[in-house]
């Protein structure tokens, strides 16, 4: 059974062999006129000094480059973020990374060169006469109540604002003056609106509106409403356009982002802060609290056993446990009392019985025969009989014991075993 031409599987070709017929095709293009406005522009590439820098439009962006060799004959005006050109090129595939870029070989001004060179000029005198000067900045309120939207109302700028608050579900209230953000008039109108939301005397004052090219924003460059703003009472914050938008009310505001929505985000950054201090604080107070409550219940817990320790039934059952250790000592103690006092008293008896009267009269006696004797042995009597004599001297009281204490001529008595004798000493 064959194969139809339909049905026939087609041969592939590999990823460089496909581009290169991609290359093929746009090279077939042509050159091309195109008229677009300068985007993400960072001058020449350091070191090569090739150009690399995107046109867009407000439907799409593309990427386009200009040979550093060729610049000098490409380049007829300066190229600037914002300015709108008329470029001619060709495209031409990158075979490596597989991207799309369109390569330069004239630049022309398309007209908005002169707004680009307008917002220099202003920006520069503006500047110096110190309307953008930091020391004329007020600071924003950290905790905002009030907020007063200047904007075109309603537009998408205005709901990514308000959704962002809705979203942070902070404490805010909105107050919004719708106006126009762009066209002939606008930055007068808007200068109204700021005066407008001046005298209710919001805490804050934002200025918003969404990207656009540079003619599109230019209501925010006009020195109306730059005045405006620089002179406001009121802290006011610019959120102009898109990241890489700027325009001069950034400068005069007290403070500027890069976005609607980052601008809602920051005017809600105090209130979530604080939310996040306050939950903090409600944590460590919920566990200071548990601890307070932990070491309350553990005091009650040692009080209660104290108290139950203190009780008249427990002081009580202490006391009958002391009268009780108090008797079993007591009764100790009297029966070995009673025993020491027996024993005693059996010693006293047996030394009573062994020194009765009739066994100790004989050995009485025996002693005082003994002291008899030698009292007798011992009296003065017994020292006489044995031809001892006492001399006794006139005038002297006693009995003479020196003879140095007698004169000669002095009369004495002699007492004898036997009688006594007088003397004289010579």
């Amino acid at each position: 059974m064959g194969t139809t031409d339909s049905t026939r599987v087609q041969e592939a070709v590999s990823v460089a062999e496909a581009l290169g017929l991609a290359g093929e095709a746009v090279t077939g293009l042509g050159p091309l006129w195109v008229e677009g406005e300068v985007f993400e522009y960072k001058g020449p590439w350091q070191g090569s000094g090739h150009y690399y820098f995107k046109l867009r439009d407000n439907a799409a962006v593309m990427d386009v480059k200009i040979w550093a060799r060729h610049a000098n004959r490409v380049l007829r005006c300066e190229l600037e973020e914002g300015r709108k050109v008329r470029v001619r090129g060709v495209f031409d595939i990158y075979a490596a990374r597989g991207s799309l870029s369109f390569t330069l070989d004239r630049v022309e001004d398309q007209g908005e060169g002169d707004l680009a060179r307008q917002f220099q000029a202003l920006k520069r005198r503006l500047l110096a006469e110190g309307l953008f000067d930091a020391e004329n900045k007020k600071p924003l309120p950290r905790w905002p109540r009030t907020i007063g939207v200047l904007t075109s109302y309603p537009s998408a700028a205005w709901e990514d604002v308000f959704s962002t608050f809705r979203d942070k579900k902070v404490p805010l209230r909105v107050l919004v003056r719708g106006c126009r953000v762009q066209g002939e008039g606008a930055a007068e109108e808007l200068a109204k609106g700021l005066k407008e939301l001046v005298s209710v005397k919001p805490d804050l004052i934002l200025l918003t509106r969404g990207g656009g090219s540079l003619k599109d924003l230019w209501a925010f460059n006009e020195e109306v409403l730059v005045r405006a703003v620089a002179s406001c009472s009121i802290p006011t914050l610019s959120a102009i356009g898109h990241e890489t938008d700027t325009v001069l009310t950034d400068f005069a505001a007290d403070d500027f982002s890069r976005t609607p929505t980052a601008s809602a985000v920051r005017i809600c950054l105090g209130w979530e802060e604080g939310r996040t201090a306050v939950g903090m604080l409600g944590d460590r107070l919920r566990t200071a609290a548990r601890g307070n409550i932990e070491a309350g219940l553990v005091r009650l817990g040692k009080l209660a056993r104290d108290v139950r320790a203190h009780s008249p039934s427990r002081r009580l059952e202490r006391l009958s446990s002391r009268v009780l250790q108090a008797e079993g000592r007591l009764l100790g103690v009297s029966s070995q009392k009673s025993l020491w006092v027996r024993k005693n008293l059996v010693r006293a008896s047996r030394r009573l019985h062994s020194s009765s009267f009739c066994q100790a009269l004989p050995l009485l006696r025996e002693n005082l025969a003994g002291l008899e004797a030698r009292l007798g042995s011992a009296s003065p009597q017994a020292l006489l009989s044995r031809g001892y004599a006492l001399v006794e001297a006139d005038e002297i009281a006693g009995y003479l014991r020196d003879p140095s204490e007698v004169d000669v001529g002095q009369g004495l008595t002699l007492t004898l075993s036997r009688g006594s004798l007088r003397a004289r000493v010579e």
